[in-house]
């Protein structure tokens, strides 16, 4: 499988692009910004970029969408209760930590749960975890979960945000992610370095097994 992680713009969003050794097709997940940059990964890759994923609508995430799709001709898809988020202006100083902000498209694809999107071999499967935001997912290729700003190293996302939910955030890590996936399982955040299914159920201060909040 072909992995690479970009992290961009001043929030060091990671932009991750993930395809197939053998077809070179691939999908770009969350371009947040710098789009030239994510470009030029591309092409050194060397992949046709078939689908953009996007964990959820929030700017430092969609940014770079609309560029990187008018060169690729990839598919756009997102949550449909995160398009109005993704298409919402970003105001005052936060528009300058994404100095090639564009507002993205009306995306080809509502993701949903369950979903699933072919490069080549590799299978990206949408799991929805609502929370961070009412649309945001996560998606798996098979020992390797792109969680958004669902799940960090140690942490979680926000959900001081209007229309967050920290319950439903709780609820998607413990019933959903906890639950549905090996301990092994890699996690590729939107923000922050790699980590584990087990290691955060077993460390992570906020959902994991000694937070104060916990019930097996």
């Amino acid at each position: 499988m072909i992995l690479a992680v970009l992290p961009v713009t001043s929030f060091v969003e990671n932009v991750y692009i993930v395809g197939d050794d053998e077809t070179k097709e691939a999908a770009v997940i969350d371009p947040g910004g710098e789009a030239d940059r994510i470009l030029k990964a591309v092409d050194q890759l060397g992949v046709t970029v078939k689908y953009i994923l996007n964990t959820h609508g929030h700017m430092d995430h969609v940014g770079g969408v609309m560029k990187v799709q008018e060169a690729t001709g990839a598919l756009f898809g997102i949550h449909a209760r995160d398009i109005e988020t993704s298409q919402r202006a970003p105001a005052g100083y936060v528009a300058s930590l994404v100095p090639d902000f564009v507002q993205p498209p009306d995306p080809d694809m509502e993701l949903k749960d369950g979903d699933e999107f072919k490069v080549g071999q590799v299978t990206l499967k949408i799991i929805e975890t609502p929370g961070h935001t009412m649309g945001s997912l996560c998606i798996q290729a098979g020992g390797v979960l792109f969680s958004g700003d669902t799940l960090f190293q140690g942490s979680v996302g926000r959900t001081d945000f209007p229309g967050s939910s920290t319950e439903a955030l709780v609820e998607s890590v413990r019933g959903k992610l906890f639950v549905d996936l090996e301990d092994d399982t890699v996690v590729l955040p939107g923000h922050g370095a790699q980590t584990s299914i087990g290691h955060e159920k077993a460390h992570n201060p906020f959902v994991g097994i000694g937070s104060k909040l916990w019930t097996p």
